[in-house]
């Protein structure tokens, strides 16, 4: 591990940090910026022991593992933090327009909440021993959940609107329903005082 793997290492944090700026519509969670402020500082201190006259190869090494260690955490809770966004935000949808969202998603609510079971799964691997860890994160077994997190997040946000058009339609359908009913009783009620007069008051 040298200073240019952690430069690619950052600059791929840095486009799927912009990426899930992009789906989710909001920062990443404050976990991955403190982690990238971790990152940031192990460098700074890089490069002033760099500017020293006799630099300790050592703690250049432990700076550098530093840096690592800060990226991948980093990476870990982006992942992290959008399992959680993107299954609250199912939720919601589910929860305020059960119906609406069934009629528009459909089967691909099972799909969704299948590979979030599936990623769980590695994360919690991921929280287990050290090399249980390092095996997640040397693997790069995130890579490919990061590209379903965003497929699935797309699918959801492009739901949206027609969510919120069939639920218009519904409770537009449902207020003349209302009206209608109303309507009958007090059609009914009219009718039926009607009746009771008398004809020869009439």
């Amino acid at each position: 591990m040298d200073v240019r793997d952690l430069a690619a290492q950052h600059d791929a944090l840095t486009e799927r940090f912009k990426l899930y700026e992009q789906r989710v519509g909001q920062l990443p969670p404050v976990e991955v910026l403190n982690e990238l402020r971790y990152a940031l500082r192990a460098a700074i201190e890089f490069i002033t022991l760099r500017d020293a006259p006799n630099p300790s190869a050592e703690r250049e090494r432990e700076l550098i593992a530093r840096m690592d260690h800060a990226l991948k955490c980093a990476y870990h809770d982006l992942i992290d933090g959008f399992v959680i966004e993107l299954t609250e935000s199912l939720a919601n949808l589910l929860q305020t327009y059960p119906t609406s969202t069934y009629a528009v998603v459909g089967g691909k609510v099972a799909d969704i909440r299948r590979d979030i079971d599936e990623i769980q799964k590695v994360i919690s691997q991921s929280r287990g021993n050290p090399e249980s860890r390092a095996e997640v994160y040397e693997k790069k077994l995130y890579d490919g959940w990061f590209e379903k997190l965003m497929e699935h997040r797309s699918y959801l946000s492009a739901a949206i609107p027609e969510i919120a058009r069939l639920q218009e339609k519904r409770d537009r359908d449902e207020r003349g329903l209302r009206r209608r009913q109303w309507m009958m009783l007090v059609g009914g009620v009219i009718a039926g005082l009607v009746l009771k007069i008398p004809w020869n008051l009439l």
